[in-house]
């Protein structure tokens, strides 16, 4: 079954132009991302966050502590590439400033070059006055701390839709690959 199910997925990527490498690693993002959305939405209880920053301000080795926390509330269980991940999204969590950092126009222009001119999701084609841009690990989530690395340029409609939902980016390319 598992056999079948996996030529299954490799037939349906193939037939649509998707490399099941590209797939697996937006897939993964993905994962990554909810994993933090899933502890980011325990730390609304004032008292989860502060036990989780004490724990943090009390360690001596951030990426075991992460590796610890991430299991104690998802069961996930992460190798510590994954949990330096991990630890630099709740690290920008912790220290995010409450404003938006103004991105200049050569942000915006480098993100469009390096997309070649195309939404980063929908894949249409995008100029400065159609594109908007948008944080890949939402906002509300670690703010600006992650720097040029967690944008990219959408045109209006995805960037709508997607709102701070991070599974959008992985749904919505599958939906306008197929």
């Amino acid at each position: 079954m598992i056999k079948e199910k996996n030529l299954a997925i490799d037939d349906l990527l193939a037939r649509n132009g998707i490399t099941k490498e590209f797939f697996m690693d937006e897939t993964y993002k993905c994962m990554l991302v909810s994993i933090l959305e899933t502890i980011v939405s325990e730390m609304t209880d004032n008292n989860v966050k502060k036990e989780i920053k004490k724990r943090y301000l009390n360690s001596t080795n951030k990426i075991i502590t992460t590796q610890r926390i991430v299991y104690e509330k998802t069961r996930c269980k992460l190798n510590e590439e994954e949990s330096i991940i991990l630890y630099k999204y709740l690290y920008a969590y912790f220290t995010k400033n409450g404003l938006r950092k103004n991105y200049d126009d050569s942000v915006r222009y480098n993100l469009l070059n390096k997309q070649n001119g195309k939404c980063n999701i929908c894949n249409h084609c995008i100029d400065i006055s159609t594109a908007e841009l948008d944080h890949i690990v939402p906002w509300t989530m670690v703010g600006d701390e992650l720097g040029a690395s967690n944008l990219q340029m959408l045109c209006k409609d995805c960037n709508r839709r997607k709102s701070k939902n991070s599974a959008y980016n992985l749904k919505m390319f599958l939906v306008n690959k197929c």
